[in-house]
């Protein structure tokens, strides 16, 4: 082995490469849902790893004696556990101890290498699990690994001599290369949740976490757009609460934002989509509707006004009040001739609710039918 010894730290680093490869990708297809850990999230990432580790195995392992190789899948299997916990660790573990067999058969080095790599899926879990801060866990996962593949090759390899190479090779490139690739997927989801978090930042209305003006603005362009190409009807919602200044007078400020809150829970609970909802401003909230005719949108604009005067709206003292709504609603090519006075005619509705004594649902249109409640 000695002659050959840069060469098995050559093909060893090739692994990193690869497993460093693996993460990047892992990062970009999580890349919109860093925190969003459900089963297909969990399966996918087991899958991954599994057939990572597998080629690994298959492809770049290094022959060592007989059956025993020298590879990186288990970094693999750790990699798996710090991106989707026990389900996908001991997925990607079963993925490639499955391999293993199939292709090498039983024997007592197929049984210690299975038996291995199960348990850092087992430890490397309940290590993700602790409450232990980042570098801990990157630490105590990759000495851990290290520890039980190399009481694996100790069992299996009868050569003490080029037992020590071994131990020198997964040393002196296999622990540095872990410590590489736990900072890497470490820094690969932080970078995501700072990227998930910034994009929320700049879409979402940070008191209701509805859409902005910003994310409307865009959702109302795409809207037109897939309106005009498609020839399906646009419509949209004006929603404004009569009378909130008397809220913010009377009870305070926090009061009026604890309304907010309520009123945009309820928005998204009577709409198609949570999606079309947002807040405009102040009291004023709006929901695009593609693909929906006027007297859609013009029935579930009472609903909501409906839903709105029999909400009991509880402030942070415990009090609770009543409110009402005005409503405007739009829709392009019913009652407004382009696209672009889409958010004009709503709001002309709106106004009209407003001067007619509110608590009303109100459109521009000859053929208007009565939805108008005092």
């Amino acid at each position: 082995m000695e002659g050959v010894f840069p060469v098995l730290i050559r093909d060893l680093i090739t692994h990193t490469a690869i497993l460093t490869s693996f993460l990047f990708i892992a990062g970009q297809i999580f890349r919109n849902h860093p925190t969003d850990l459900n089963v297909y999230t969990r399966l996918f990432t087991g899958l991954t790893a599994g057939v990572l580790g597998t080629l690994l195995m298959v492809f770049y392992s290094i022959p060592v004696d007989g059956q025993l190789l020298l590879d990186f899948r288990f970094f693999a299997v750790l990699l798996a556990a710090m991106y989707g916990g026990m389900s996908a660790s001991f997925l990607s573990a079963s993925i490639i101890n499955a391999a293993r067999i199939a292709i090498y058969g039983w024997s007592f080095t197929t049984m210690t290498a299975v038996a291995a790599l199960y348990m850092i899926a087992a430890i490397c879990t309940l290590i993700a699990k602790a409450k232990l801060n980042r570098l801990m866990k990157a630490v105590l996962m990759n000495f851990s690994t290290v520890a039980v593949v190399m009481i694996a090759y100790y069992t299996v390899l009868q050569d003490r001599g080029q037992l020590l190479k071994l131990y020198q090779l997964i040393l002196l490139v296999g622990l540095p290369s872990g410590f590489f690739l736990t900072y890497v997927a470490d820094y690969i989801k932080r970078s995501n949740i700072q990227f998930h978090n910034l994009k929320n930042i700049s879409s979402k209305d940070y008191l209701t976490g509805l859409n902005n003006v910003r994310r409307f603005d865009e959702l109302l362009n795409t809207s037109v757009r897939r309106a005009l190409k498609t020839r399906k009807n646009l419509s949209m919602l004006l929603i404004d609460l009569d009378y909130f200044k008397r809220v913010n007078d009377t009870y305070g400020h926090p009061a009026g934002d604890a309304v907010l809150k309520q009123t945009a829970r309820l928005l998204e609970l009577q709409s198609r989509d949570k999606e079309e909802v947002s807040r405009n401003g102040g009291e004023e909230f709006s929901i695009v509707l593609y693909n929906c005719n006027l007297q859609s949108a013009a029935a579930l604009a009472e609903k909501i006004r409906r839903a709105i005067e029999e909400e009991p709206f509880v402030l942070p003292d415990g009090t609770v009040i009543r409110l009402t709504a005005s409503i405007g609603a739009a829709c392009y090519p019913e009652n407004t001739e382009t696209t672009a006075l889409l958010y004009e005619t709503a709001d002309q509705g709106l106004y009209a609710a407003k001067r007619t004594g509110r608590n009303r649902v109100e459109y521009l249109g000859a053929e208007k039918t009565a939805m108008n409640h005092t």
